[in-house]
């Protein structure tokens, strides 16, 4: 019997305890270790899109629980690509990449851009930016001042908890954890485009993202591949939601480039699998 084919869908929602959700009317990051202990214990995890709808996400294989993909994610924001199929009411998702999602402020939007200090101030002006930050610990607010102000950083943040009267530990517990990885691999300045070219080559049917060298979306985070605007070097840095994998995500994305340096054709397509 031949499944339907079902559609490629790009959803936004948070990852949810269906039965204390549904039931118990319970959910938010105060719910998060609950919603683990549920999960673990074999209660179905589900994603609440932005629309109002609960996904609940399969495998193609029979008999294969998705609680271990989703688990990571507990009560938070998430973005996910994959294969949405509807039956008699019942939304499924066959899951291909999942990562966490900034926390969207309503009214707001995110938009990516280069972390070249330049490009970024630049960018914040074009888009009447309230906030803009270098991903380094640069934070930019351009309705005080067109630039990086680490003073008024502090004093901003000062203000924000004072409002909402939390300690820093308690809204530390609402972002997502994440395993962060950086490494830098020389790459002469002759080798830089061709490094960058294979990249694009072989992720050409993944779903990546271009404002700033390649991000390529992975399921449980992101790795990007970034020429430095300085020297003769890429970085590649990794998110992901298991340090494992983020480890081996980096040691593969490091041994593409240097095949890419010393390669003067295309690099193999099997090298990115």
């Amino acid at each position: 019997m031949q499944r339907p084919a079902g559609e490629e869908v790009t959803i936004t929602g948070q990852v949810i305890d269906t039965y204390c959700n549904t039931v118990m009317g319970v959910a938010g990051a105060a719910h998060k270790g609950c919603a683990e202990v549920c999960a673990k214990s074999g209660e179905a995890l589900a994603i609440l899109s932005s629309d109002g709808t609960i996904y609940l996400p399969v495998s193609a294989k029979p008999a294969d629980p998705q609680n271990a993909r989703l688990l990571p994610f507990a009560e938070s924001r998430v973005k996910v690509t994959g294969t949405h199929r509807e039956n008699h009411g019942l939304h499924t998702i066959e899951i291909k990449t999942i990562a966490a999602l900034v926390r969207e402020v309503p009214g707001s939007h995110f938009v990516p851009g280069k972390t070249e200090p330049s490009a970024l101030l630049r960018a914040a002006q074009q888009h009447q930016a309230r906030l803009a930050s270098d991903a380094s610990g640069g934070y930019v607010f351009p309705d005080h001042l067109l630039g990086f102000d680490a003073i008024f950083t502090l004093i901003k943040l000062l203000e924000l908890l004072a409002k909402d009267g939390r300690a820093v530990s308690a809204v530390r517990k609402e972002v997502p954890r994440a395993a962060y990885e950086h490494r830098l691999e020389t790459v002469p300045w002759d080798a830089k485009g061709r490094v960058m070219r294979t990249m694009v080559e072989l992720h050409r049917d993944a779903p990546v993202d271009l404002a700033d060298g390649i991000k390529v979306f992975v399921d449980g985070g992101w790795v990007l591949v970034l020429p430095d605007p300085d020297m003769p070097r890429y970085h590649i840095i990794v998110s992901m939601a298991d340090s494992d994998q983020a480890r081996a995500l980096a040691d593969r994305y490091s041994a593409m480039v240097k095949t890419a340096v010393g390669d003067t054709g295309s690099a193999s397509p099997a090298t990115a699998r």
